[in-house]
């Protein structure tokens, strides 16, 4: 039996030994971290769960073939508990709002609300979402699907070369060409946008409720009980190369030999730490080193523990919100957080030059939604941040 050695614990490297072992293959599967997952985990902190992944889950449709592919490495069956959001993302601006709603005959109606001299644009994107939507629900189904593919890709071909922020300038009213570059980078194709929001409101985006952790434990324990070999915090710490074969890897000082290598990690770090930038393959290597063509966003997640009776939080709005520490240390134990709505004041972001924990303030001057961050007992608390990309016109996107 041969033995195949895979490098990363992520979904990829995960299925990547489930499809292995089906093929009866010896598989040794080996994760620097403390938790599977790679990018699509989570951890724990002082007892509280943080997740680092998922926001919506592309497969979530029992009728697609991402649901059969899901289903088949563990991830997903009939029975799981997923959550269909009432709306894709929200733009808040100058008291008024907007959002990409699950109805797209909702969307459409409340876009004409905001702006009925719009209209034209409006019918044209939630026209265009419409069509996507349909050919993603019937994709697979029909034999005879050329025609469908035609109008994809003539959606494609219209609004691919068209970015987000030249999308945005076609609308005349500030909220709708806000909440265009919202969500991603202005820079980023507008058919992105368009089919990630048509993806949504297929219904095959909805979000995974025990969150990323438990999704990608799922496919860990299907991979074990295949007969998988699983090692945690077991980094690989060097490739040794002989005749442009690898000969074996090391594990700080142990070797580990196998008659095939799979590495699931970042490409970046592999290239330029474990094996020589040389061996990159061609297009790979020019698609790293052409940073005005392939662009590269940065993005951070931030958690931060929100107290409240709400079940979900999903809006921007700060409902009534106690630090822990302020509720555990008063005679009062009551779980009743609107008790203290008095104790809660609000900051713009002009007095947060004056607290310590924000005292580089200067670098996020250009930010400007610290108005629903609260100051409670010396202590920040805020509704959890999603995603923040540097190449999002300096906006957060929030849960």
């Amino acid at each position: 039996m041969s033995k195949v050695i895979i490098i990363g614990g992520g979904i990829s490297g995960l299925s990547a030994g489930i499809f292995l072992l089906k093929k009866g293959y010896d598989v040794h599967l080996y994760e620097k971290n403390k938790y599977i997952g790679g990018c699509c985990s989570g951890w724990y902190r002082d007892n509280k769960y943080i997740d680092n992944c998922i926001h919506w889950l592309t497969g979530t449709n029992q009728h697609t073939n991402n649901f059969k592919l899901w289903k088949e490495i563990g991830a997903l069956d009939e029975k799981t508990n997923l959550y269909q959001a009432d709306y894709f993302y929200k733009t808040n601006l100058n008291n008024q709002s907007i959002a990409l709603y699950y109805d797209l005959e909702k969307t459409r109606q409340e876009m004409y609300k905001i702006s009925i001299e719009d209209k034209n644009q409006i019918d044209k994107f939630i026209n265009c979402t419409e069509k996507i939507k349909e050919s993603l629900i019937n994709h697979g189904k029909y034999k005879n699907t050329l025609n469908k593919i035609k109008g994809y890709f003539k959606l494609y071909t219209k609004y691919n070369n068209v970015s987000l922020e030249d999308l945005s300038n076609n609308f005349k009213h500030p909220l709708l060409k806000q909440l265009f570059i919202d969500y991603l980078p202005k820079c980023y194709s507008s058919f992105a946008l368009i089919v990630s929001y048509a993806t949504f409101a297929s219904g095959n985006g909805k979000m995974y409720r025990d969150g990323s952790l438990s999704f990608t434990n799922k496919i860990a324990n299907k991979f074990k009980k295949l007969g998988g070999n699983l090692y945690l915090e077991k980094p690989i710490t060097n490739v040794i190369l002989e005749n442009e074969n690898i000969k074996y890897i090391l594990s700080d000082n142990d070797i580990i030999k196998g008659d095939y290598y799979i590495f699931s990690i970042d490409p970046f770090y592999l290239f330029n730490n474990l094996i020589p930038i040389d061996y990159m393959p061609k297009e790979l290597y020019k698609r790293y080193m052409n940073d005005d063509e392939y662009i590269t966003t940065s993005s951070y997640q931030a958690a931060y523990v929100a107290h409240t009776n709400e079940k979900f939080i999903k809006d921007t709005e700060v409902i009534s919100l106690c630090n822990k520490d302020y509720n555990d240390n008063n005679n009062d134990k009551s779980n009743n957080v609107g008790d203290y709505k008095n104790d809660i004041k609000y900051y713009n972001k002009d007095e947060y030059k004056d607290i310590d924990e924000y005292k580089d303030i200067d670098e996020y001057k250009d930010i400007d939604e610290y108005k629903d961050i609260i100051i409670n007992n010396n202590k920040i608390n805020r509704v959890i941040i999603k995603e923040y990309s540097y190449l999002s016109n300096n906006k957060y996107n929030i849960i």
